[in-house]
């Protein structure tokens, strides 16, 4: 609690005289009224803080150091741009269309003129064509005969019912079943290691008779899909000897 003094005239003291401690005078009534007035002044206000100032740089003026500035820029800018291709999704990549596989070569037909000598004679002799394959370096051989023409013409009436009835549903189908009831027909000796087997009559009565032979005598897979494919080549041989207008050109003369 501050209590106020009323204010002395000037010269006039209050019982001990107080002295300045550094001058050792006494304190007059008027410094003591200036000190207690000093007293109860209120305390500086503090200055308002102003805004900070921006500073602007002076322009570069050496060329070196505003290249190397330049250049800072344009690596920074490469590397933004480096950045941004990772994070951008992948480019949308069309499907590559899976190619076209092409069908296995055709083997070329050779025809010997040995093959030309026997289906002449055959010919002219009014007789069926015979022609052997050995098989698996000789180890088997299989031998056909050509078809007579009621033999070819059962096997297309069968053909031809399978067709009507849908048994068989594509063109190869057709083409395997042909190639499997001419061979098993056609047949006319299968050898195995010097042991020769040969179809009876009785085995070929009917179509079904005669695939059952044929698979009997081949015995396993691999040497029932070897004789069939040999038959292929057997009937393309006579095919084309057959529909060759020139072929009597074609025949080697005997030989003396």
């Amino acid at each position: 609690m501050t209590i106020a003094l009323p204010p002395l005239n000037p010269g006039t003291t209050l019982g001990p005289v107080p002295r300045n401690s550094v001058s050792g005078n006494r304190i007059t009534a008027a410094e003591l009224d200036a000190i207690h007035k000093r007293a109860g002044e209120k305390a500086p206000s503090m200055p308002k803080q102003e805004p900070p100032k921006t500073i602007s740089m002076p322009p570069i003026k050496s060329p070196a150091v505003r290249q190397t500035s330049e250049l800072s820029q344009a690596e920074l800018q490469q590397f933004n741009d480096t950045l941004a291709s990772f994070s951008a999704p992948p480019p949308a990549v069309a499907p590559v269309p899976e190619p076209i596989p092409e069908p296995p070569p055709v083997p070329e037909l050779v025809i010997s003129d040995e093959d030309r000598k026997n289906f002449a004679a055959s010919v002219l002799g009014e007789r069926l064509f015979r022609k052997t394959y050995p098989l698996f370096g000789g180890k088997w051989s299989v031998a056909f005969t050509e078809l007579s023409a009621a033999d070819a013409d059962r096997i297309d009436q069968t053909l031809e019912q399978a067709l009507i009835s849908k048994r068989l549903a594509s063109d190869a189908a057709w083409q395997a079943e042909r190639v499997r009831l001419r061979a098993a027909v056609a047949l006319a000796a299968v050898t195995n290691n010097d042991v020769t087997w040969t179809p009876r009559l009785a085995d070929k009565e009917t179509l079904d008779e005669a695939v059952r032979c044929l698979r009997r005598a081949t015995g396993t897979e691999v040497v029932y899909k070897a004789v069939l494919q040999a038959y292929e080549n057997f009937d393309a041989i006579l095919q084309d000897m057959a529909g060759d207008p020139d072929f009597f050109d074609t025949v080697p003369p005997p030989t003396s």
